[in-house]
């Protein structure tokens, strides 16, 4: 079951992402109805992946979708992925998330 936390951080403008559970299709309601709505007033964003286990080809849409949204609207937010499982990191490698995104959007990449 993929839940989510957003904790607004003590910086302005900023707020933090926890993301729990396997991002999959199963996330793809949740992403788009409930956490790209709430951070549209963020400036500052930060995902926490630590307790995302997985992620499949739908996760990675979703987070490119999140991502670009977030890139592309006015005045654009700054956005960084962090703590991402060893596994979960693999899977980004094979499908070369890095190089879609862009390798300045993880941060503490690694769990």
């Amino acid at each position: 079951m993929f839940t989510f936390e957003i904790q607004p951080s003590h910086e302005d403008g900023a707020v933090i992402v926890q993301l729990y559970g396997d991002l999959d299709i199963d996330a793809t309601e949740i992403m788009y109805d409930s956490i790209l709505p709430s951070l549209d007033r963020f400036q500052k964003i930060t995902i926490v992946m630590a307790n995302v286990p997985f992620v499949d080809s739908t996760g990675i849409g979703l987070l490119i979708s999140l991502i670009d949204s977030m890139k592309t609207k006015e005045p654009p937010a700054d956005i960084s992925i962090s703590c991402v499982d060893q596994q979960v990191k693999q899977i980004f490698e094979i499908m070369q998330f890095s190089e879609i995104v862009g390798e300045d959007i993880f941060k503490n990449s690694i769990k």
